[in-house]
Parts: structure tokens; C-alpha cells; sequence
């Protein structure tokens, strides 16, 4: 492998790759090593930097274990939760709802909430003011709306949901969790 990157360093430019190193007592850890070629007292030379990556790695790994057991909470919930984007755009939509409302999630993911089929009557300009309200900072208590599934059926159900905010405190959208109160 090294060799292979000593041979790239030549004809593609810098290289980069992980390695997995020794310390003086025998102590395993990866690093991320960095080829170049310079020139030092113009004789060819190759410039390798590297750094320890062990914990960049075990914070990657935990990262990818709790996705994992987000999704898992996520897909296997019994009420139905869905992601918007502050512009009231469906971003993730988990099975329930799909399941209530006999729908694929190709024909509601990427719709806004004004261009949703199910919302029923006035549920729509509710929800849609209600999302805006929350993205402007104020708190909406849990209200009802009515969906129709795909045979016309009515599905009322009680809506709860929060605010998702970036780094510096802004609304980025909202998780949107619908308990089906039939």
C-alpha cells in the first residue's frame, strides 16, 4: 500500500491514506499520513506527515452507532414522525404515516406542506401555520388535524412537534411527531 502511494506520489501528486502505527511500547493507533514531494537543497525528497487519528476514528464510529440507533427508534415507531425543512418541505417521513395513509414516501418526501394530498380542510392552513409559528420561535401546544388516506378514509390525529435549530440557534426546521387518535 505504501509503496503503491510512493509510486502515485510521482505521477499523480499528493497522496493521503490511513496506516495503522506502533508506538515505542508496542501500542497500536491509526494514523493519517500525508505524502509530497518537495525539494530540499534541490534533491527530489518526499515529505510524509502524520497524525494521529484513533480518536477521530472512535468518535466516527459512535457517531455511526447512534445514526444507527436513531434510525432504528425512528423506523420502528408506533406514531408517525417527520422531518421538515424550515421552508415546510418533508425531508423524512418514517413508514407510519406511510402506513396509515396507504401512500408511497415518493409521493409526499420533497413536498411542502401546502402541497400535501392527505391534509384535509382546514388541517392544512393549520399546519401550515403552526409550522410557521414554530420556525418564527413561538410555542404551538399539540393540535389536531385530520388526514385522508387513499380510500377516502378519515384518520384524526393529535400533532406534537419541536423546532430543529443549527450551531448558532436558528431554526433549520422541525420534527414533527403525529399520534393517530382514532
Amino acid at each position: 500500500r505504501v509503496a503503491d502511494c510512493l509510486r502515485a506520489l510521482v505521477g499523480e501528486g499528493p497522496q493521503q491514506f490511513e496506516w495503522l502505527a506502533r508506538d515505542r511500547a508496542g501500542k497500536v493507533f491509526w494514523t493519517e499520513v500525508a505524502l509530497k514531494r518537495v525539494y530540499v537543497e534541490g534533491k527530489d525528497r518526499t515529505l510524509a506527515i502524520a497524525r494521529d487519528v484513533t480518536q477521530h476514528k472512535a468518535m466516527v464510529r459512535a457517531h455511526v452507532e447512534t445514526e444507527a440507533k436513531y434510525h432504528a427508534i425512528f423506523d420502528a415507531s408506533p406514531i408517525a414522525i417527520v422531518c421538515l425543512d424550515a421552508d415546510g418541505r418533508l425531508v423524512e417521513v418514517n413508514g407510519r404515516l406511510m402506513e396509515w395513509l396507504a401512500l408511497d414516501q415518493s409521493e409526499i418526501v420533497g413536498r411542502k406542506i401546502s402541497d400535501l394530498p392527505f391534509l384535509r380542510g382546514g388541517s392544512r392552513q393549520r399546519a401550515l401555520d403552526a409550522h410557521r409559528l414554530r420556525i418564527r420561535g413561538e410555542q404551538v401546544p399539540p393540535y389536531e388535524l385530520e388526514f385522508v388516506d387513499k380510500k377516502g378514509g378519515i384518520i384524526v390525529c393529535e400533532v406534537h412537534a419541536d423546532v430543529l435549530k443549527n450551531e448558532q440557534g436558528g431554526a433549520v426546521g422541525e420534527i414533527v411527531m403525529i399520534v393517530n387518535i382514532n
